[in-house]
This record gives structure tokens, sequence and C-alpha cells, in this order.
């Protein structure tokens, strides 16, 4: 019995071939990617991240943004605004400061109605502070008040050919810097990528880096001890200048008054480190030694610097200085170390500001 073979089918063109290869590549890289970014936003949904599922990345990094960045409701638009950043000594966890200057402002430009955005965090800088101004360049506020002085001081603890402008010497600088524009370009747009991804894997190939010895790095705590030697050079000066110019020009950028309030410091003149850990010194209890700082003298040095810098800008348009001498005479009754506020040191300090922001916030009837 004879048949007819079937005819074979031709095989495809090699370039149609290739053409489905790619696109098969393709189609499993973009599914790579979006399985990957589900899971690090899972990641920062859970502790100690606890960040909403959906956060855009500049909210996982500076959470503190997203409520600032809402605008006003409907029918506060005459709401007086005043943006406060800084580090921990004012920030909500460690002092009231922000609070006690909201009702007193608000008592004092009643009727209008008074809200004070503290943006303030533990451990943030200048640096911080130009970045999170930038992201916020949409936003309106009736003043800017800028209290950052000792954080910056810490990055000076660290061999000179590890010193960075961005601070990159600390890990998470560097990863900031991946994703930040130069802090030479103040008035740069941010990027607004919603993808989480690049972002982590920038953190986890630097921490990898860091853990096998690969990049040498300052630590996020207490000063690796051999690198106090280094704390004497005050590199941070032209950092925290610059850092300062920047956000006097995004200040500038939205006609907003800046704020600067001199560093307010306390450190007895027998302190050494051990008696402050025991109680034994003139402070109220809670706070922090200023070894997590520096050597004694590199920090004040430092602080002094900065100072100097503050002092100089005060006298630039657009710049109001605020003295903060007052809480600095009260000594251990306002201070639990060199730096963070009692509470009476913080309704002093809150004074100060309110007195200084009054005469800018009031509005003619």
């Amino acid at each position: 019995m004879s048949g007819r073979s079937p005819e074979a089918v031709p095989a495809a063109p090699p370039r149609a071939r290739r053409r489905r290869r790619w696109r098969r590549l393709l189609l499993g890289a973009v599914a790579l990617f979006v399985l990957l970014e589900l899971a690090v936003r899972v990641v920062i949904s859970l502790p100690p991240w606890s960040r909403p599922f959906f956060a855009a990345p500049r909210h996982i990094v500076y959470p503190e943004l997203a409520a600032a960045e809402e605008l006003p409701p409907a029918g506060e638009a005459a709401t007086i605004e005043v943006l406060v950043l800084g580090g921990s000594t004012l920030d909500p966890v460690w002092s009231d400061v922000a609070l006690r200057l909201q009702r007193k402002l608000q008592e004092a430009l009643a009727p209008a109605p008074v809200l004070v955005h503290d943006l303030a965090r533990a451990g943030q800088t200048t640096l911080d502070t130009l970045y999170k101004l930038r992201h916020l360049q949409e936003r309106h506020f009736d003043a800017i008040v800028v209290y950052d002085g000792i954080n910056d001081v810490r990055f000076n603890n660290c061999p000179p050919e590890l010193f960075r402008r961005d601070y990159g010497q600390l890990v998470w600088y560097r990863v900031l810097a991946g994703f930040e524009p130069s802090p030479d370009e103040p008035l740069a747009e941010p990027p607004r990528s919603p993808f989480m991804l690049p972002t982590a894997l920038r953190h986890l190939g630097l921490s990898i880096a860091l853990r096998c010895g690969w990049l040498h790095a300052m630590t996020p705590g207490m000063l690796t001890a051999d690198w106090l030697q280094w704390g004497a050079d005050l590199r941070t000066r032209d950092t925290y200048a610059a850092n300062l110019r920047g956000v006097l020009a995004l200040a500038r950028q939205s006609d907003t008054p800046l704020v600067l309030p001199a560093f307010a410091t306390y450190v007895v003149p027998d302190y050494e480190r051990t008696a402050f850990e025991a109680g034994r010194l003139d402070y109220a209890p809670g706070g922090l030694p200023i070894e997590r700082w520096g050597a004694v003298q590199d920090v004040l040095d430092g602080l002094r610097a900065h100072d100097q810098i503050v002092r100089a800008l005060a006298g630039e348009p657009g710049v109001l200085l605020v003295d903060t001498s007052a809480v600095s005479a009260e000594g251990g009754r306002a201070f639990v170390d060199v730096c963070h506020f009692t509470a009476r040191g913080s309704a002093i300090f809150a004074t100060l500001l309110a007195d200084a922001l009054q005469p800018l916030l009031a509005r003619e009837d």
C-alpha cells in the first residue's frame, strides 16, 4: 500500500529564531525584575523597615517626607507652615521642641492656623537636609529651620583617603549617592523612579563588600577606636559650608526665609566617659557619650568651626541667626549630654525659636 508522505515543515529562518530567542530572554528578564521588585517591597514592608508596600523609594530612605509632601487640605491654604530639619537634637523621639514651637507660634499668630513639620531625624547631617529639601522643592513653607552641626563632625574620623564629599565613607551615604544628584547641584531635580530594586541591589552589594573586607568604611554606631586619630583634621568644614549653601540656594528659589540656630552645646570641664556613663557628671540622665562623635577636643573644635560657618551665612540676605547661648548657659539642667536637651532645654530652645520666627510669619489682616 502506497501512501503520500507528509510534507516536511519548513524551518524558520535564522533571523526569526534569533528574534524569538531575544523576545523570550527579554520577557524572562522583565519577569525576573518584577519578581525581585515585589520581593524587595515585601521585605521593606516588614520590621525593622515597616514601610508601606507601595512606598516611593525616597520614602524608604526618608519616610518623614511623605506627610510633608501632601498638599494642605481644602480650606486650609492660609495655614502658616514651618519646616524643621536636622539631626536627633530636634527629632521628636529625643525632644519636643517642634511641638512646643507649634504651640507658641499658634498662640502668637492666632487666628491663623500654624503647622510645624518636624523632619529632623537621628544621625542625619546637612547632606540629608539638602537631599530632603531638594525633594520638597515643589512644596511651599513660610520658613525653614535648619539645626545641624554635630553629626557632620563625626565624619572627620576616618583616614584621609576615605573621606568623601558625599560622606560615602559611611555605606549608607554611598547608597544614597547612587540615586541622588550631586550635592554640588542643589537645584537639580531628584529622580522619581518608582523602582526599589536598583537601590536594594546597590545596598546589598556594598554590604557584602564591607563584610568581606573588600570595602573599608565607617561604622554607623560607635566610632572605631583607631579611627579617632583622624578627627582633628576638620575636613567637614568645607562640606558643611557647601551643604548649607545648597540649602540656602533652595530656600532662595522658593523665596523662603532660612533660620539657622547656633548649635547649643554643654561639656563639663572634667568630662570623662566612664564618669559620664556612671552618671557622676553634671548631666540629666539619658544621653550619649561625646565619643560617639569623636574625641572630646576634636568634637568641640569641629562644632566651633561649623558655628563660624553658620554665623558667616547669617550675614547674607534671607538668613536669620538665632542665638542659643541661653540654652548652653543652663548647663546640666538643659542637657542630657553634649547636645541633646532635657525638657527644660527644649522649652528654652523652642521659646528662642518662636521669638525669632514670629516677626517673619506675622501676616497683616
